[in-house]
């Protein structure tokens, strides 16, 4: 049984992480199709969307987040009681959120915009020693940049969208994306407005390929994004949980 705390920025992050966990689980462990929800759970505190609950833990509220003992924060240490901070304190503090609160999870998802920042490294740094199985999702430069590389046209439409953002971009979306903007919506070369343009800023569409297209396709073209390693580090860390399969 997987149980699985992501910590990201919002609900629609949380969604993008956790159903590419699924993909990569289903694809480990074919014999787990149609039975995968009765052998990994999401945890974390539930955010209510429509008639659908995602339990996630968002960062803004780890910050202020107590630990079950009354009246204490969390003190963040490294190896050898060294004191850790920056991103990394962030993380680690993630972590021991995780041990304390959430003492049966065995699997933790940490997924941050890297923002231009390189985060990996103080990410890296955090999970040495971890208990449970810690999975890194680090979009280049924001997760949009993952539907970016993601999208391919369905009709006239889209294909119109994509000849004039590959005339005003000087290249193909795909190819620049790890490039473009961070956190802005007023620029042409944000990577929020080149995903708008493509999919009509629909959210549902944005999302599309990421579900539909094959893992290689994925893999292939999400390198320079961070997508290719968290799909990796997915295979490698939460996958094996899974296994070994069931006996027919």
């Amino acid at each position: 049984m997987i149980e699985c705390v992501v910590f990201c920025e919002a609900r629609a992050d949380a969604q993008v992480a956790q159903r590419l966990a699924d993909r990569i689980l289903r694809d480990a462990a074919p014999w787990a199709d149609g039975v995968l929800d009765a052998l990994r759970a999401w945890r974390g505190d539930r955010h209510r969307h429509g008639d659908d609950d995602v339990w996630f833990v968002k960062w803004t509220d780890l910050k202020k987040r107590p630990t079950g003992r009354p009246h204490r924060r969390l003190r963040i240490h490294g190896r050898y009681g060294r004191t850790i901070k920056g991103e990394a304190a962030q993380a680690r503090k993630a972590l021991v959120w995780t041990a304390l609160e959430r003492p049966d999870a065995n699997a933790v998802i940490l997924m941050r915009d890297d923002d231009g920042q390189n985060r990996r490294p103080s990410f890296e740094a955090a999970r040495v020693d971890a208990g449970p199985a810690v999975v890194l999702a680090l979009p280049t430069p924001e997760v949009e940049a993952w539907s970016i590389v993601a999208f391919d046209p369905a009709d006239d439409t889209e294909e119109e969208a994509l000849a004039s953002l590959r005339a005003d971009l000087g290249a193909h979306p795909h190819a620049v994306a790890h490039r473009l903007a961070p956190k802005r919506d007023d620029l042409p070369r944000g990577t929020k407005t080149v995903l708008g343009r493509l999919t009509a800023h629909d959210p549902r569409r944005a999302l599309r390929g990421l579900h539909a297209l094959p893992l290689d396709t994925l893999r292939a073209r999400g390198d320079a994004v961070g997508l290719t390693a968290f799909l990796d580090e997915l295979s490698t860390r939460l996958a094996p949980l899974l296994t070994p399969s069931p006996r027919t």
